[in-house]
């Protein structure tokens, strides 16, 4: 009786949390969800009922098996476990470096689970010890770093820009993607969570430093102007993304002083820098040398910003508050 009223209560629960997780998070305008899901009943359930909804409604799915490592199942139960079309990567294993494991044993566990799942990545997610030790030969499909801003007091963003290098440095010998692991609420374990700036700021930050994938440490911010960072900074990258993907050939703008670092991208006839001060608190005023290709035009835009400045001599001249970022959108002849 107590077994079945709890199930009861359990597909309740289900039917009410499960559908308001979806739509908050697709409101926000998130197309994949980083979901931490255990083993242990009636976990599963759970994981299987909110895939099935967010296949419904096309979200992605990067699936973390928070305790693959624990439970030992063969790599092939481990993906039969949950099963979705719309799961994307498998997130099997965290931060091994700070526990008992071997680099010897970790290697071994992700190539076979990456031999039994061939067809989407298998990868482990690393702690700031571990990429730059190449725990467990880095066999991972994708390069993963955990490294929060407010895990600390006194954090800056360029620590996680720094970061970002050293994992862009490390995986390029074997072409690995870079994702990371951001700050998001967490604040069971978190004093705080970013300010507005900060998240902004983090997130275009790896980005320009060359992450092809962010996840927030989030479940329901509660300070109202980071979840409003959450929405404004990914809704202006989704409307970056085919720049930001680009692989239309460009020369690369110019910007001297270092505390403020850029991306260039051509797309068809435009160009776009993407600039951000990554200095917690000096401002700058900054010369961006734009490349001679698009050096002959008078304005451009700032995108998100409702301006525009003027481009003189094949220079931008702009200031940049501690953190701000400027896209700059350049027209260009497609010739």
């Amino acid at each position: 009786l107590v077994g079945n009223t709890l199930s009861k209560a359990l597909c309740l629960h289900m039917a009410a949390v499960l559908p308001n997780m979806l739509r908050l998070h697709k409101d926000m305008g998130y197309r994949c969800f980083h979901v931490i899901a255990k083993d242990d009943p009636p976990v599963p359930r759970q994981t299987q009922a909110f895939y099935e909804l967010c296949a419904r409604e096309d979200i992605k799915i990067i699936h973390w098996a928070a305790r693959a490592w624990n439970t030992r199942d063969t790599p092939a139960k481990r993906f039969e476990i949950v099963k979705s079309d719309n799961i994307i990567a498998w997130m099997i294993i965290d931060e091994p470096e700070l526990g008992s494991r071997t680099s010897e044993e970790v290697e071994k566990f992700l190539l076979s689970h990456q031999a039994a799942n061939p067809y989407a990545p298998v990868f482990m997610n690393n702690s700031i010890l571990g990429i730059p030790r190449r725990y467990a030969n880095l066999e991972t499909d994708i390069l993963m770093l955990d490294d929060y801003l407010t895990n600390r007091e006194n954090r800056k963003v360029a620590e996680m820009v720094d970061a970002a290098d050293m994992m862009m440095e490390a995986g390029r010998e074997g072409r690995k993607p870079v994702f990371y692991f951001l700050a998001g609420e967490n604040l069971g374990n978190h004093y705080r969570e970013p300010t507005y700036a900060e998240q902004v700021a983090q997130t275009y930050g790896v980005i320009i430093a060359g992450a092809r994938g962010v996840s927030y440490f989030c479940s329901l911010p509660y300070y109202p102007e980071h979840y409003r960072a959450l929405v404004d900074v990914n809704r202006e990258l989704l409307a970056l993304e085919d720049a930001i993907f680009s692989l239309e050939p460009t020369s690369q703008a110019a910007i001297a002083n270092p505390i403020v670092r850029q991306m260039t991208r051509r797309l068809g006839d435009k160009l776009y820098v993407i600039a951000l001060n990554i200095d917690n608190d000096r401002p700058a005023e900054i010369e961006t040398v734009l490349p001679p290709e698009f050096a002959y035009g008078e304005r451009a835009q700032v995108a998100f910003e409702d301006r525009s400045v003027k481009v003189e001599r094949g220079r931008i001249l702009d200031r940049f508050k501690p953190l701000e970022r400027h896209v700059y959108v350049i027209e260009g002849s497609e010739d």
